[in-house]
């Protein structure tokens, strides 16, 4: 049985324990524990289209892909302290949504956890929901965490 859970490094300031508050994190770490299922640890690194090889995009990419590794570690021994097979893998994409799709398709993941969002109706209206999106459109079932 695989489970997914998506973490976003863009909510932690620092690498530091703060991961383990993730609900979205903690609840997919008990769903795996409970149903001996392994659990991968997904983190989107959003590329921003047309501004690839500006110099300051390049240093702010790195310092995100640098966050997103740390990030991801620390929810992967969170997870391996509480007893799951876990492992975490870090894309690049300027979809965190069809990533996460795409991975769940690709690896036949049974289960995606993601957190809710916590924007207002209207910033979902402008900027989209990566949750709202992985809810329709995944292949498996899918649980949004508050």
């Amino acid at each position: 049985m695989n489970f997914l859970v998506a973490v976003d490094p863009r909510q932690y300031f620092s690498a530091n324990d703060s991961v383990i508050k993730n609900k979205a994190l903690m609840r997919a770490v008990d769903l795996s524990q409970l149903e001996g299922a392994e659990l991968t640890i997904v983190s989107i690194n959003e590329k921003i289209s047309g501004v690839e090889g500006m110099p300051q995009f390049i240093k702010l990419n790195d310092e995100l892909l640098e966050m997103a590794c740390k990030v991801s570690e620390k929810a992967k021994e969170y997870a391996v302290k509480k007893g799951v097979i876990a492992k975490f893998v870090i894309m690049s994409d300027e979809s965190a949504a069809n990533s996460i799709i795409k991975y769940a398709t690709d690896y036949n993941v049974e289960l995606i956890v993601l957190g809710s969002s916590g924007k207002n109706t209207v910033e979902k209206f402008f900027l989209g929901s990566v949750a709202a999106r992985v809810v329709r459109h995944a292949q498996c079932s899918v649980l949004v965490v508050r």
